[in-house]
């Protein structure tokens, strides 16, 4: 998700690196990036080419959104400020693509693995 709030925050960036994972980044003050993947992992495929990923309408795109700032705020304490402050947010996304198998939030999967 990507949030516009109505002033600057001085907020970092962070990456969330175990469990159910996330990020956020803070471009300029007050344009940021929002990512909780458990939440924003919409479609997975295992073939060379993805699925399609489904057709998310206003009200799905609002929840996804609440979700990511719930979840991410969960963890990041400072997230769960920012919708009082929010001017707009979009969600768009795209695909990861990594080799390995198992479930993201699995330390043992093979998606963690680094050579």
């Amino acid at each position: 998700m990507f949030l516009r709030t109505t002033r600057p925050v001085e907020v970092p960036s962070a990456v969330v690196a175990t469990g159910p994972f996330g990020d956020a980044k803070n471009y300029n003050g007050r344009d940021l990036y929002l990512s909780w993947y458990a939440t924003g992992l919409l479609a997975e495929g295992h073939g060379a080419a993805p699925p399609a990923p489904p057709a998310l309408d206003d009200a799905m795109r609002a929840q996804l959104a609440d979700d990511v700032l719930t979840r991410l705020g969960a963890v990041l304490p400072w997230v769960a400020s920012l919708p009082s402050i929010t001017e707009t947010r979009r969600v768009e996304g795209g695909w990861v693509y990594a080799e390995g198998r198992g479930p993201l939030d699995d330390a043992r999967s093979t998606l963690h693995r680094r050579d």
